[in-house]
C-alpha cells in the first residue's frame, strides 16, 4: 500500500502535499521496526540427513555448472559478473561455499533448494532462447533481449545477495559483530577501481558513488534533453496539457480518443511532448527518423509508424492532431482542423465539424 498509494494520487491527478512523501517514508520504516520487534526465533527441530545431504549436492551442481558457463560458454550471463557486479559475486560465490560446508542450523534442505533455484535461470533461460528457431521475427527478439537484460541486471544480483549475506552472518558469528561490519560498511562505502567503462544503472557502485548520482540526478534532473529534465515537460507543455483536460472537461476528448502526433522522434530523453503521461489521452506518434527500414526492436510493433503513413492516416479524418515539425507543404493540415493551441514550436488542432470524438 506505501508503494501503490502515490500511483493513486498520479494516475487522479491528485496534489498531495510534499510532507507527504517525508510521512510515506517514515511510516514505512515504523512499520519494518514494529515488523522486525515482533519476530521470534523459530525453533527448529533436527532435520533428515538424507533430505540435507541432496540438497548440498544440488548446491554443488548448480555452482558447478555455473563456473563452467562463464569459463566455457560465449555470451553467458554469468560471464558479466567480475565486470557488472565484482564485489557482490566474490562475496556470493565465497558464501554458497560456506553454505556447502557449513550449512545453516535450521531449514537446512529448504535454504539450499532456494539458494540452488534462485541461480538457476541464467543457466536455464538462456539455453531456451538460444534454441529459438532462429527466423521468430522482431517481436522474439525483443522478448529474447528483454528477459535475459532483466535475469543479468536486476535477478541476479538479487539472488547473489543471499549467499553473500550468509558469509557475513557467518563472519558475525565467529568474530566481533562491530568488527565484521566496519569491514563490510567500509567496501561498500569506498569504492572500488574499476577498469574500463561504468555504467550506473547497470554496474555495481558504492555507496558513496551512489550518493553523488543521485545528488547530480536530485540538480539536474534525469531526462537529459527533455524539455524539462526534471518533469520532461516545460510551462509550454504544461498549458498544452491544460488544454487536452478542458477539452477532457468539455467532453470533447474521450478515453476512446487518439491524438495523431506529428513529431521528429521519439528518443526517451529527447525532447517532445508526453502529452499521454500527463493526460491518459492515447498518443499516435508519426516519427520522421529514424525511417522505418532502421527501426530497432524498440520501435517495431509500437503506436509510433512512420510519417510516410501521414496522408493514410489523414484519410481517417482523426479528430484531433498535434504537430511538433515545422508546417510544410507534403503535411500541410486541411482547413477542417482549427488551431487551439499554437506554441510556435507545439501546434495543437482540432476537427471542427463533427462533435463525436473517436
Amino acid at each position: 500500500m506505501l508503494v501503490g498509494a502515490p500511483e493513486i494520487a498520479i494516475a487522479r491527478a491528485i496534489v498531495v502535499p510534499v510532507a507527504a512523501l517525508g510521512l510515506a517514508e517514515i511510516a514505512g520504516a515504523a512499520l519494518i521496526i514494529y515488523g522486525a520487534s515482533r519476530l521470534r526465533p523459530r525453533a527448529g527441530g533436527a532435520e533428515p540427513r538424507v533430505a540435507v545431504f541432496f540438497a548440498r549436492l544440488l548446491l554443488v551442481i548448480v555452482t558447478a555448472a555455473i563456473l563452467r558457463d562463464a569459463v566455457m560458454r560465449t555470451g553467458s550471463l554469468y560471464a558479466e559478473v567480475p565486470t557488472n557486479f565484482l564485489l557482490l559475486g566474490i562475496l556470493a560465490l565465497a558464501g554458497v561455499v560456506v553454505i556447502i560446508v557449513l550449512p545453516p542450523p535450521t531449514e537446512t534442505a529448504g535454504r539450499l533448494c532456494t539458494i540452488a533455484v534462485m541461480l538457476l535461470p541464467a543457466l536455464a533461460i538462456l539455453r531456451i532462447l538460444t534454441n529459438l528457431p532462429a527466423d521468430t521475427g522482431t517481436a522474439a527478439e525483443f522478448e529474447k533481449f528483454e528477459l535475459s537484460r532483466k535475469i543479468a541486471d536486476y535477478w541476479m544480483p538479487f539472488a547473489m545477495v543471499f549467499p553473500a549475506a550468509r558469509l557475513i552472518a557467518l563472519g558475525c558469528e565467529l568474530l566481533p559483530k562491530a568488527l565484521v561490519m566496519t569491514m563490510l560498511l567500509a567496501l561498500l562505502i569506498f569504492p572500488l577501481r574499476r577498469i574500463g567503462g561504468f555504467d550506473p544503472y547497470l554496474h555495481e557502485h558504492s555507496i558513496g558513488e551512489n550518493w553523488m548520482i543521485d545528488f547530480g540526478i536530485l540538480s539536474s534532473g534525469y531526462w537529459g534533453i527533455s524539455a524539462d529534465p526534471r518533469w520532461t515537460a516545460d510551462p509550454t507543455q504544461f498549458r498544452l496539457f491544460e488544454v487536452l483536460r478542458n477539452e477532457i472537461r468539455a467532453g470533447r476528448l474521450t478515453t476512446s480518443t487518439n491524438i495523431l502526433h506529428l513529431v521528429h522522434d521519439v528518443n526517451p530523453y529527447g525532447k517532445w511532448v508526453r502529452f499521454s503521461v500527463f493526460t491518459g489521452v492515447n498518443d499516435d506518434p508519426l516519427v520522421i527518423a529514424p525511417k522505418e527500414s532502421q527501426w530497432d526492436m524498440f520501435m517495431a510493433g509500437s503506436r509510433a509508424r512512420s510519417i510516410t503513413h501521414f496522408k493514410e492516416e489523414l484519410a481517417k479524418r482523426p479528430r484531433y492532431i498535434l504537430s511538433e515539425i515545422p508546417p510544410s507543404e507534403p503535411l500541410a493540415i486541411p482547413d477542417e482542423y482549427e488551431r487551439i493551441f499554437d506554441s510556435g514550436e507545439i501546434t495543437l488542432y482540432r476537427r471542427n465539424d463533427p462533435t463525436r470524438a473517436h
